[in-house]
């Protein structure tokens, strides 16, 4: 890894990012420029990039830089103007920043000391109307646009949204598991699955997992004929100058919703993208006949998908 060039990355990424502190109260205003240069901020941009990826790395130094004076002065209230979404990312950040300072009991405390809280109360809603509202993106929705992109994209960018949507994995994975399909297939490859694991640096991150996908020979060759010398957000540049939306996050979605509807287990469905579900069922008691259920139930499913697509 290449750290002067990521922490420059990430010194860009603040400096356009930086978030407006227009509800900072007047004693945190103050605290925080007396604090300012007491924190160590190059040491800590390689403390996160030793731990995360550039993105997750720039998001949480930007969030920890505008908002480090609330360990200095034990005082959280500002987190309470912010909305809930808001204010879990910016916790993650100080989290973090208090893991590397050696003060995280404190922060601990002063979690408890102000009931400031790490999920979302709104997460049942908000699931309940993506799943219920009629202007979203349903599986019809999000299979015509795939149809309808792939047909105008070159082979060369149009296999990349195949492989994503046959294998359900994150576009930066994808675009890792395509380099290593073309430069390093006989390690990573193994019968008709990608063995991930093999390569915890990259698929095994902190957060976002992914430890095998399953695979046809016919999603191998896609994989061989996709062409990733573009990374992720040139490809998007390209989709803007052709005048396509964007939206292969859709990819991962028809991978899950097209297994369940066809009746796969959500305990397989999560293994296969990189969930591990906290529950005493799949932990202790869920044994499934894993061979049989690629062979004879997920392969097939997976034929049927790719026919789906480009017919």
């Amino acid at each position: 890894m290449d750290n002067g060039n990521d922490l420059n990355i990430i010194d860009k990424e603040f400096d356009k990012q930086t978030l407006p502190a227009n509800q900072i109260s007047t004693e945190n205003k103050e605290s925080k420029k007396s604090q300012e240069n007491e924190v160590k901020w190059d040491s800590y941009k390689k403390y996160l990039l030793s731990r995360v990826s550039k993105t997750t790395a720039s998001n949480l130094f930007r969030y920890a830089k505008q908002y480090h004076y609330i360990l200095e002065t034990k005082n959280a209230s500002d987190l309470q103007l912010l909305t809930q979404e808001k204010s879990i990312h910016v916790m993650k950040a100080l989290s973090s920043l208090s893991k590397f300072h050696g003060t995280h009991d404190e922060w601990k405390k002063l979690i408890e000391k102000f009931d400031l809280k790490w999920t979302n109360s709104n997460y049942t809603n908000n699931t309940f109307f993506k799943i219920f509202n009629p202007e979203a993106a349903d599986m019809n929705k999000m299979i015509h646009w795939l149809k309808d992109t792939i047909r105008q994209l070159p082979n060369k960018y149009s296999n990349i949204l195949l492989f994503a949507t046959l294998t359900g994995l994150r576009p930066s994975e994808c675009w890792h598991s395509i380099r290593l399909i073309q430069n390093n297939k006989d390690h990573y490859v193994s019968k008709d699955k990608l063995l991930h694991y093999q390569y915890p640096d990259t698929f095994l991150r902190r957060t976002k997992k992914v430890f095998i996908s399953l695979v046809s020979e016919q999603i191998i060759v896609i994989a061989e004929r996709a062409d990733i010398k573009k990374p992720y957000p040139q490809l998007c540049k390209i989709f803007r100058a052709m005048n396509l939306s964007m939206n292969m996050y859709y990819c991962r979605k028809i991978f899950a919703t097209y297994l369940r509807d066809k009746g796969i287990e959500p305990e397989i469905i999560d293994l296969s993208q990189g969930r591990i579900p906290k529950s005493m069922f799949l932990r202790h008691y869920y044994r499934p006949d894993i061979n049989e259920i690629i062979t004879k139930r997920i392969r097939p499913l997976l034929d049927e998908l790719m026919k789906e697509l480009i017919d």
